[in-house]
């Protein structure tokens, strides 16, 4: 294993891209500890662990990186609960390593790095987790999601019973500014509770009326899934923004999503608008992220808007996440920073020009 901190995960003719082995080993922890069945990791695979480590909060403990001719190897050390079998959690282990390691989602990413922009902008922002893997709430720096007090699973069973409940119970005060409402796996059994509910579609609907008139913003994180909680998510919003990997199969799945949408303004959010499409993970050397940009403005610009602000690849917004920090916090100066501060002011603005309009347009 080579002892320096960069490792090469694509070389071609515009040059190498380079990946921090801590930034993998944060990848892979994270993803080995949302297996079902895997308590813990555990360090004791070798004496460079501890090299690993050095300047980590133990999130990549029990994680050995080793990198040879530009394949990544990952090998992690995991403790398992009582009760599962080795070979199942052993499969699924690998089976969640290896998709995030290579795929490095920005959707999340995007979610909190733009309730944290707002927040800069002076707004006050709450962010809401609707995804059960949780990541908005681990990236906002709350790595135990099992030990949360409240989740946005417990406020949304309150409502089903038609409980009583106090405003903002449950909503955590984040350094940055911003409010969050967190997740856990608790939320992936609320599709289950959702079937039978009365108006199932509006339950989140119905815990937001409780909270919203105290912020400027409120930011849902759907889950990738078109389930009964992205349609909680769809009927409570005003707006949706559409975040769109500068990649061929995202860009080929926001058909689905936009037919589900095009539902939900029909059935239960007449008022539902969509403000536009992001694209993220832009490597602007490519070809691939012209012909994705290109294919969306062709195919979509005439009846959605496509941001103008577009945010590209960048190793910190890897990083950021493993110390439970938005990008503005752990890399101000970077570009993904600029980039999301300038979404922030866009999307700020774009909302005083449709105010500005309909003040107009009742005139």
């Amino acid at each position: 294993m080579s002892e320096n901190r960069e490792y090469v995960s694509r070389s071609d003719e515009l040059g190498n891209i380079h990946i921090s082995g801590e930034v993998l080993a944060s990848i892979a922890a994270a993803a080995a500890l949302e297996v079902e069945g895997v308590s813990g990791l555990s360090a004791n695979l070798g004496s460079d662990i501890a090299e690993l480590l050095s300047n980590k909060k133990n999130l990549t403990k029990g994680v050995h990186i080793q990198v040879e001719d530009e394949q990544v190897t990952v090998e992690l050390a995991v403790l398992m609960s009582y009760g599962h079998t080795i070979p199942e959690v052993g499969r699924a282990v690998q089976d969640a390593v290896k998709s995030s390691v290579e795929s490095m989602t920005g959707l999340t990413v995007a979610a909190v790095n733009v309730g944290v922009g707002l927040a800069k902008e002076g707004k006050k922002v709450l962010l809401i987790d609707a995804d059960p893997q949780g990541d908005l709430t681990t990236y906002l720096g709350y790595f135990d999601g099992d030990n949360l007090e409240v989740t946005l699973a417990d406020l949304m069973q309150k409502v089903i019973r038609d409980e009583p409940m106090t405003a903002g119970v449950g909503i955590l005060h984040q350094k940055e500014g911003v409010d969050l409402v967190p997740s856990n796996l608790d939320l992936s059994a609320m599709e289950v509770s959702l079937v039978n509910a009365m108006s199932r579609e509006r339950i989140l609907h119905i815990y937001l009326d409780k909270v919203r008139e105290n912020y400027d913003y409120v930011i849902i994180d759907c889950m990738p899934s078109l389930g009964m909680l992205t349609i909680n998510a769809l009927t409570a919003a005003d707006k949706v923004i559409i975040p769109v990997q500068a990649q061929y199969l995202p860009a080929k799945g926001m058909t689905q999503l936009l037919k589900t949408i095009s539902r939900v303004q029909r059935n239960t959010n007449p008022a539902l608008r969509i403000s536009g499409i992001l694209l993220t993970l832009v490597d602007g050397r490519t070809n691939l992220a012209k012909e994705v940009r290109n294919v969306i403005k062709s195919t979509y610009s005439s009846k959605i808007k496509l941001f103008q602000t577009e945010i590209p690849v960048a190793v910190s917004t890897a990083e950021s996440p493993s110390q439970g920090e938005s990008i503005f916090e752990y890399d101000a100066k970077s570009p993904v920073c600029k980039a999301y501060e300038k979404l922030a002011k866009e999307v700020s603005h774009g909302e005083k020009e449709r105010t500005r309009n309909e003040s107009c347009l009742a005139r």
